[in-house]
């Protein structure tokens, strides 16, 4: 936002009844929630931390891997060890995921604290589609693993 428009806004709030500012609150959430100017980012952010340790097989963890075409936009592999083939993002949240950005949004919102119903409204989905996703994020959310809080605890 840049600085002229956020200073008009800013003298033109105090103005506004409770109701119109809750609606531009609104408009201004979607407005961020709907902006995919990161969505490139993370998923680059999870290509790189996926295998900074160099490519891999997801299925048998072979290094033994040759670029073979394309799929949907996204680059596919083939392992010359198991012979399935697999794109980046294969073995993770996103796989199967046809919109990825709505996915993403739904992400936000759950982590924000949306009801199911809510979720759906907001991103466009159906709420098994919400519902899904939902568990496809609490199912990774769930692998992460914490060290942090390991070993033994007494009291």
């Amino acid at each position: 936002m840049t600085g002229d428009i956020k200073n008009y806004l800013y003298t033109l709030f105090p103005k506004l009844s409770i109701e119109e500012r809750r609606e531009i609150i609104a408009y201004l959430k979607d407005m961020n929630l709907n902006s995919d100017t990161g969505f490139k980012d993370i998923i680059s952010e999870i290509q790189k931390k996926r295998y900074s340790s160099g490519f891999f097989c997801p299925h048998c963890a072979s290094i033994k891997v040759v670029r073979f075409g394309s799929y949907r936009s996204r680059q596919r592999y083939l392992c010359k060890s198991c012979k399935k083939t697999f794109t980046d993002l294969s073995s993770t949240a996103l796989h199967y995921i046809h919109n990825k950005e709505k996915f993403f949004n739904a992400a936000k919102l759950m982590l924000n604290g949306h009801t199911l119903s809510q979720t759906a409204q907001i991103v466009k989905v159906s709420i098994p589609t919400a519902f899904n996703w939902r568990h496809k994020i609490l199912e990774n959310l769930h692998n992460l693993e914490d060290d942090s809080l390991s070993g033994i605890v007494e009291a």
